[in-house]
């Protein structure tokens, strides 16, 4: 089965349903992206990535971008997983 990898600079973008522990409740795009995706039979990862980790395994990366002042822990990890692949798509 073809896995993907959804991930990015922040701890919503890198949790899955993450949004269930916030206040406002406000559903995030990525929420739909990652059941549609399984859906079609992916596997589908989302988390934060390490630095220095494989990520050749992966069928396709999906990388939403964060404003790197708020809120974002991942930034480096983001940026990193862009230049390990430059074929990934970048999402806001």
């Amino acid at each position: 089965m073809r896995r993907i990898l959804i991930t990015g600079m922040n701890k919503l973008q890198t949790t899955r349903d993450f949004y269930l522990n916030q206040q406002l409740k406000v559903v995030p795009s990525h929420y739909s992206l990652v059941r549609c995706l399984e859906d079609m039979g992916f596997t589908v990862d989302q988390r934060p990535v390490e630095i220095g980790e494989d990520l050749e395994k992966y069928y396709k990366v999906i990388v939403f971008l964060h404003n790197p002042s708020g809120f974002a822990g991942y930034v480096y990890n983001a940026l990193w997983t862009i230049s390990t692949r430059p074929d990934c798509i970048l999402a806001f």
